[in-house]
């Protein structure tokens, strides 16, 4: 928990934006490894367990949630996340002179993470055996955990986005208490 926090004379925003692209590739990977997996035959929707759905909607040119296969809104998700948050430069500037808007930066981290967790809720509740066949079950969970200790550290944090895994989340609190 205390590597996720940023060392000293870094600059928190930094620090943020760091984790917003080590997260984005560490999801890519993850999700990588399943799309042998997940299809749209086996997954027509984008589930975690029967109680919770996730329509797709970017905002942009999808303003309505419209139920998509799964693996459609993975892609369409990681290509929101890569081109339209990170490669913003108005959200995560690359010039050096150029200063990260802490309410920009935030409101994005915010969105991207909310939105990422789906993916691992998904890949939680209908490709946990596969997750453990590809090897990828322990790195999953790290990653579940990363993101959920970074919401928690840059105050991004609702218990309704982590409902889908809430007895994991209560599991963790003990074990930091």
């Amino acid at each position: 928990r205390t590597q996720l926090q940023p060392p000293e004379k870094t600059s928190s925003l930094e620090w943020a934006a760091a984790a917003a692209y080590a997260i984005f590739n560490h999801y890519n990977e993850v999700y990588g490894c399943m799309m042998d997996f997940c299809t749209a035959r086996s997954c027509p929707s984008m589930q975690a367990s029967n109680h919770w759905e996730y329509k797709w909607a970017d905002g942009i040119t999808i303003k309505t949630p419209m139920t998509i296969p799964a693996v459609d809104y993975c892609d369409n998700l990681m290509t929101w996340v890569e081109e339209d948050q990170l490669d913003d430069q108005a959200i995560f500037p690359d010039a050096p002179l150029l200063r990260y808007s802490d309410r920009k930066l935030m409101a994005s981290l915010k969105d991207q993470w909310r939105r990422l967790l789906r993916i691992s809720f998904h890949l939680e509740y209908h490709h946990r055996e596969d997750l453990e066949f590809t090897q990828q079950w322990q790195h999953h969970r790290n990653l579940l955990r990363a993101v959920y200790y970074l919401m928690k550290f840059y105050r991004l944090y609702s218990a309704d986005y982590f409902k889908p895994v809430s007895a994991q989340v209560a599991q963790w609190k003990k074990e930091t208490e």
